[in-house]
């Protein structure tokens, strides 16, 4: 009813010849009007958002109402101008206000208003609308259509629109080599670099196409796709942005191949680099693919491909690249640089509002704000993250973002970053990659789904930048080998916190079910075998019970050390037998050991004996055969070579550990250790042959 009687006030304030339609399902939007002058209609129009009630909120010379956050935004974004409309049901009044020039002077006094739940409308009383209002609403709207019009010209005008990138640009090197490698050696004419929210995919676009500018001189484009915004830019629009800058008084055509066709013409024989940012799908940019000699150059959060395409996935940041970005913002976080890149994940736009936040709050200490930092709660929010991921999220369907925030159940989160590449081994190299991974059996085993809808599942997330896919090793021996996903870490944050109790227990529970299933299979398959090998190599040295607890310790092994298992190097049969052999191995040079030492205490204990029983008679022959033996293993000492000599006087007489001597000499323990059981050989050969 309210509803209703505020439609026919409005109908009956603005003039019978404009031209009023209702609005359908579009945020709240009632109605188009559309102003007609004279009988001719002006093209000139304006939205409508009707708000009536019968409890309006007054106080002093103002009417309250409230509209959300989101809704807000919305208005914002659209080309037309909203006029917000309170129709107080009780008094027969209207009330209104245009919103954009509304939030605009909100956001002056208050930056932070889009943290609220709801944006507070405050009318004047004064604001009745009236008949006597239409000359001024009427003369407000052309004047905004006509400087929406002039700033669209000037910047279709102008053939070099590519703003800088950022000041303070770090690092990526090898992404630039990478993207730039195409174009010389294959003259490619399309790029695209592909990521999540924050992880910097347009200050790279922007950078890249800075060092580009003298291979394409004739023009830069640069054009916001608003790939995640409702309602993403037309490709037929984003074609005749381009089109325009040659040809200002140029209208689209009726059909898409004509305005193809007028595209293709006017880059012909040009060099001109087209900057298309967030771009939404494949569809989007199809008609902008420009002709040889320009290049186009996409950034998007969804992984597509088209012919010609080179992709590039983009990564977080090494350590010192984000180390050295906070540094260059925030110089007074030194010493705390480290830890705050790893409460960040790496990621550019967490470290960049990090960085900035220590720089405009000056009474903010660096220990104060790690701490907050490591508070999993407000990292989100103080990383800027939330924002971020929150319009990713948004364009996931409901089943995709369930089945995305249960993945937080699983081991992910960014690997480590402090590995030097002087230092690191290929093996080192590969461990870090795949830490804190994991697969999609794993995946459809949390999801309750068979394994190809699993697949299909972890597919969308990727191709959304919502999941990390790693690859597996080129030189995998397994056909079969999938690869690898994992969530970075604020992405785990902010799925967890978006998972039900319920939702998540269940999770946990089905992750448990398989982890236990997939460790006992592995026991099943691999037990008998293991046993085997252990029991030939201790056979004379332990128990059965020995056996049942190194197989056991050997399972241990394998479940705590599964990431470090590389296919490159041999079967995963192949890798548990080795650590059962050296399990064993193990175990029989500690009895060994044990054994020589048991003797040496016996013969001890024996010698003390009879020395005791022959006290009187024997004293001085002990004494003489204790000069003799150390004659003797002086004189074997100085015929062994000079390194097994020394060998043996640093453990047996210096008391120095195989660890101590490992460290001295800048050799392996186990190379020590066999040393000098090759050197007691020696020296107990040269013992006997003199005796």
């Amino acid at each position: 009813m309210l509803e209703t009687l505020s439609h026919q006030h409005l109908e009956s304030i603005f003039p019978a010849e404009w031209i009023c339609r209702k609005v359908e399902y579009d945020y709240g939007l009632d109605m188009r009007v559309e102003i007609v002058t004279g009988g001719e209609v002006t093209g000139r129009d304006f939205l409508v958002q009707l708000k009536a009630t019968d409890h309006l909120k007054t106080s002093g010379d103002y009417v309250h109402h409230h509209c959300k956050v989101s809704t807000a935004q919305y208005f914002l974004r659209r080309p037309e101008l909203v006029m917000y409309v309170v129709y107080d049901a009780q008094k027969e009044v209207a009330y209104w206000l245009w919103m954009q020039p509304y939030i605009h002077e909100l956001g002056k006094k208050r930056p932070d208003w889009r943290n609220d739940k709801a944006v507070q409308i405050h009318i004047p009383c004064a604001n009745q609308l009236t008949p006597e209002v239409i000359p001024s609403i009427t003369s407000y709207v052309q004047a905004w259509w006509w400087a929406k019009e002039e700033t669209a010209i000037a910047l279709e005008l102008a053939p070099h629109q590519l703003p800088p990138p950022p000041p303070d640009f770090i690092g990526r090197e090898a992404e630039l080599t990478e993207l730039t490698a195409p174009i010389e050696k294959d003259g490619a004419i399309m790029l695209g670099i592909y990521g999540p929210g924050g992880i910097g995919k347009t200050a790279l676009a922007l950078k890249l196409a800075e060092r580009l500018v003298p291979r394409y001189p004739d023009a830069q484009f640069f054009l916001d796709l608003e790939g995640t915004s409702p309602m993403p830019l037309s490709s037929t629009d984003a074609t005749a942005h381009i089109i325009r800058a040659y040809d200002p008084s140029y209208r689209k055509p009726q059909s898409e191949s004509e305005l193809r066709g007028r595209y293709r013409s006017l880059l012909h024989n040009k060099r001109a680099l087209i900057l298309m940012d967030n771009a939404r799908d494949a569809e989007q940019i199809e008609m902008l693919i420009p002709p040889v000699g320009c290049l186009l150059l996409v950034t998007s959060r969804q992984r597509f491909t088209l012919p010609g395409l080179y992709p590039l996935n983009l990564h977080t940041l090494q350590l010192n690249e984000a180390c050295a970005l906070l540094l260059r913002i925030a110089a007074r976080i030194q010493g705390f640089a480290d830890e705050i890149a790893r409460l960040c994940g790496y990621l550019p736009l967490a470290l960049r509002l990090a960085a900035n936040a220590m720089v405009e709050r000056i009474d903010l200490s660096p220990v104060e704000y790690v701490r907050r930092l490591t508070d999993t709660r407000q990292r989100l929010n103080l990383t800027g993250v939330e924002a971020s991921l929150s319009l990713s999220y948004d364009l996931l369907s409901p089943r995709l973002q369930r089945l995305w925030c249960k993945l937080s159940v699983l081991p992910s989160g960014v690997p480590a970053r402090g590995i030097s590449s002087k230092e690191a081994t290929p093996d080192d190299v590969e461990r870090s990659r795949l830490r804190n991974t994991f697969d999609r059996e794993a995946a459809a085993a949390v999801w309750n789904l068979d394994l190809d809808s699993a697949s299909d599942a972890l597919s969308e997330l990727v191709r959304y930048s919502m999941v990390d896919y790693v690859a597996p090793h080129s030189d995998a021996s397994s056909a079969d080998d999938g690869g690898r996903y994992r969530l970075h870490d604020l992405a785990l944050l902010f799925a967890e916190f978006r998972l039900s109790k319920a939702d998540l227990a269940d999770a946990q529970r089905r992750y448990v079910n398989y982890e236990t299933a997939l460790l006992n299979a592995i026991i099943e398959e691999h037990a008998p075998r293991v046993r085997i090998i252990i029991y030939r190599i201790i056979e004379d040295y332990g128990e059965w019970e020995d056996v049942e607890e190194l197989a056991q310790d050997v399972f241990v092994k394998v479940w705590s050390g599964r990431d470090k298992y590389d296919p490159s190097r041999g079967s995963f049969a192949t890798w548990v037998n080795m650590l059962a052999r050296y399990g064993a191995l193990d175990f029989r040079r500690r009895a060994a050991r044990r054994a020589r030492l048991l003797q040496s205490l016996e013969n001890a204990h024996e010698v003390a004996h009879e020395a005791k029983m022959i006290d009187s008679m024997a004293s001085g022959f002990a004494e003489m055969e204790k000069r003799q033996q150390e004659q003797v293993l002086k004189a074997a000492l100085e015929d062994l070579p000079e390194r097994d000599a020394q060998l043996i006087t640093w453990h047996y007489l210096d008391g120095m550990t195989y660890a101590e001597i490992a460290e001295l000499i800048h050799c392996p323990m186990g190379t020590v250790k066999s040393r000098i059981r090759r050197a007691l050989k020696k020296l107990r050969l040269l013992i006997y042959s003199s005796s």
